[in-house]
């Protein structure tokens, strides 16, 4: 995935771009700047440069988007009553259904998402193939944690610098949804970090 948005940045001629991902997306991130991508700088939010077991949140979140998809709703409304039932908190209920759109007949609301293909992927998510001490970005990093999420551990701070030396590590009260639970402190972090020298 991470070849596919270097290849992306080429084909548009985008020169140093700041990249953020998010989860699997800061996994991208990550693999982007350790394969010498010509990045500007990086941000990775809840993410370490580890091997992890993904939550079975997200298998369940997957299941019950495909469960509103073969519902075929006709408001979001009733989408977010289906995902209530597996996802109780509203900011990654709200989320997850930025994911939803109008059908092209207008009848309906499906995911923009492939939920197939998200789904039978989610075990090799949590891969991670470099080694500390022999890949490392020298550019600038900022990794944003969620202090109630796991998925970065204190323990892991020391790795980040291993393989992301100029890495500034920040934490919001938060589960693993930095962006959704904490939207204007995360805001905040994300604009000072990318326009600072």
């Amino acid at each position: 995935m991470a070849n596919d948005v270097i290849q992306f940045l080429e084909d548009q001629h985008l020169e140093k771009p700041i990249v953020i991902g998010h989860s699997m997306g800061g996994k991208v991130a990550m693999n982007m700047a350790l394969l010498h991508a010509p990045l500007d700088r990086v941000i990775v939010v809840d993410m370490a440069p580890v091997k992890v077991k993904l939550s079975s949140d997200f298998a369940r979140y997957v299941v019950n988007m495909k469960e509103i998809q073969l519902a075929n709703v006709k408001k979001q409304s009733d989408a977010d009553a289906i995902m209530m039932k597996a996802v109780p908190e509203l900011g990654v209920r709200q989320f997850l259904l930025t994911n939803l759109k109008r059908n092209a007949s207008g009848d309906g609301y499906s995911f923009r998402i492939p939920l197939e293909t998200l789904g039978g992927s989610l075990e090799k998510l949590g891969q991670f193939d470099f080694v500390a001490g022999q890949d490392r970005y020298d550019g600038k990093a900022l990794f944003i944690k969620g202090n109630r999420s796991g998925y970065v551990k204190d323990k892991e701070e020391k790795l980040i610098k291993e393989f992301f030396p100029q890495a500034r590590i920040e934490g919001l009260d938060t589960g693993h949804w930095v962006h959704a639970q904490k939207p204007e402190e995360f805001l905040q972090l994300v604009t000072d970090f990318a326009v600072e020298e």
